[in-house]
């Protein structure tokens, strides 16, 4: 069955080679659609052989439909949030993001990679959706999802102390530790005699 649910054959799909004694003038299917309700269950379909004489002769044959087609997922696309602590991971299925349409049998089941309610910490992740439909054919998305755990410099837990530079004393080169990601605007250093060293935003 195709993706709007439905399959047209044709008589040559039937036909095994039919001949006779004249050119043939016609082949012709007595059922020749099938839907979704087909599905499964044999169907006795007629090939009828009509000669230039007007001949006619036929045979049955038992045309069964399966569905081999997997749900469509649709994905949210690739996001990122802002979380002041662990982001607690949600249901894209249930929030709408997340879509899952099969061309005839129905979702059986719905399935997110990482869980909903997960708890992620600040990183990159790759979230992936699965839908199985009722024949057992499993369709997949996913997108990207990027948790900046960015905390307000209100934070009462924040302190500027974290932050520390070095090695000190330094010549060239100088690293600036924020463990606490707390936001800076600009960042100014001075040298042993009170000189500004460096200014940057």
């Amino acid at each position: 069955v195709e993706d709007n649910g439905s399959v047209t054959i044709t008589p040559e799909d039937i036909d095994n080679g039919s001949s006779g004694q004249s050119c043939l003038d016609g082949l012709s299917l007595d059922i020749d659609t099938f839907t979704c309700s087909d599905i499964g269950t044999p169907v006795q379909v007629t090939l009828t052989v009509t000669n230039a004489e007007g001949v006619i002769d036929s045979c049955i044959a038992i045309v069964t439909i399966a569905d081999s087609l997997p749900p469509v997922i649709t994905c949210p696309p690739n996001q990122t949030v802002i979380s002041t602590g662990p982001y607690e991971l949600p249901d894209y299925f249930d929030t709408g993001e997340a879509t899952a349409v099969d061309n005839c049998s129905g979702i059986q089941n719905l399935d997110q990679d990482p869980a909903p309610g997960t708890p992620l910490q600040q990183g990159t992740y790759i979230i992936t959706m699965t839908a199985e439909d009722e024949n057992g054919f499993e369709g997949e998305c996913e997108f990207i999802l990027v948790v900046n755990d960015l905390l307000g410099n209100n934070d009462p837990s924040l302190s500027i102390t974290t932050i520390s530079t070095y090695p000190n004393p330094a010549s060239n080169l100088i690293n600036i530790s924020n463990p606490q990601l707390i936001q800076i605007s600009k960042v100014s250093i001075y040298d042993l005699n009170g000189r500004l060293a460096l200014n940057e935003n």
